[in-house]
């Protein structure tokens, strides 16, 4: 297992599979899910790779790129673990959801819609996130599928882009 910065509480694949875990979702890379890391109380995502990054010639040099970069508005990549069977990258979990959940989410008749003062919030942290990832150490790294979904609401209630170039596996 590969860790970065913030990688706490875990640094053998064990830990994360004895950890006790609940699958969050399913999308076209794989499957996520949310760990409780039993020494620590940490709590991160795992995403389970369906299959082995095949687009990407450079694996580890790719990922631990992506580990090192460290910005406000993008969602880290604390660690990441890869065999000939799986991929399992490692990241943290923000408990407020999606801006797409926030926007589309209840569309009950108790329903609160977000104001326009936190959407341009959001939006501009989002934009700040991007900005960093396009001039990022002279790579340009682009995210391949920006999307409100993509988009995740930390603790402060900063908007922070996820899933940055998992269109590559």
């Amino acid at each position: 297992m590969v860790c970065f910065e913030g990688c706490k509480g875990f640094n053998k694949v064990d830990d994360l599979l004895k950890a006790s875990a609940e699958m969050l979702g399913k999308g076209s890379v794989g499957t996520s899910y949310k760990v409780a890391i039993l020494d620590s109380g940490d709590v991160v995502v795992v995403k389970r790779a369906i299959e082995k990054l095949k687009k990407i010639k450079d694996v580890d040099g790719f990922l631990r790129l992506l580990g090192n970069s460290r910005h406000t508005n993008v969602v880290s990549l604390r660690a990441y673990y890869s065999s000939k069977e799986e991929l399992l990258l490692v990241y943290d979990f923000l408990p407020n959801g999606s801006l797409h959940n926030l926007l589309h989410g209840n569309r009950g008749p108790g329903r609160t819609p977000l104001d326009w003062t936190t959407r341009l919030k959001y939006a501009l942290g989002a934009a700040k996130g991007l900005s960093f990832l396009h001039s990022y150490n002279k790579t340009k790294i682009f995210h391949g599928n920006f999307t409100s979904s993509n988009i995740l609401i930390n603790h402060y209630g900063n908007a922070c882009i996820s899933d940055i170039c998992l269109h590559l596996l």
